[in-house]
């Protein structure tokens, strides 16, 4: 079941502290998109139930943005609270919500993708996520413009692509 894209984030927390390693929140904002891009080519399903957004510098999940505000520009040093991911979310009757738990296919997608992009840099992260072909310049440049939702379809075709040049 798809996670949302703050659930996500903190399994790439979880993986970056088992290491020693802090992620900043535009490598937390690319490998999520990433995951999901390999997500819907893999599977043609999403990996998160919130899409991105086209902003100036690339995709943005605004949920994981808004979740991740008040770390400022710090490295990330512990996994976003319920309440952070969440903060209009009516109280249960337990007084907290739960998280989605990802499958075992969503699981080996995001370590995959963790695995071969955390030491990339958000530089070439960004170049790719962001490029001339990417789903995000489809949306942002041709029309659709500033803070509008990329098409998972966009982004599947964007990650076929890739997928077929490795």
């Amino acid at each position: 079941m798809p996670g949302w894209s703050t659930e996500i984030a903190n399994v790439f927390i979880r993986l970056s502290r088992h290491e020693g390693r802090l992620l900043g929140q535009s490598m937390l904002q690319e490998l999520v998109y990433l995951a999901n891009g390999h997500m819907l080519s893999i599977t043609g399903q999403p990996l998160t139930n919130d899409r991105p957004v086209a902003v100036e510098f690339g995709p943005l999940y605004e949920r994981l943005a808004e979740a991740l505000a008040g770390h400022g520009d710090r490295l990330i040093d512990r996994e976003l609270t319920f309440e952070e991911a969440w903060p209009d979310w009516p109280r249960l009757a337990a007084g907290r919500g739960t998280w989605s738990e990802l499958d075992a296919i969503e699981a080996g997608i995001v370590e995959l993708v963790y695995n071969r992009y955390v030491e990339v840099g958000t530089d070439w992260l960004s170049a790719y996520t962001a490029g001339d072909d990417s789903a995000w310049a489809q949306t942002f440049n041709e029309g659709s413009g500033h803070n509008h939702e990329i098409r998972h379809e966009w982004i599947k075709d964007q990650f076929d692509a890739l997928r077929r040049s490795a």
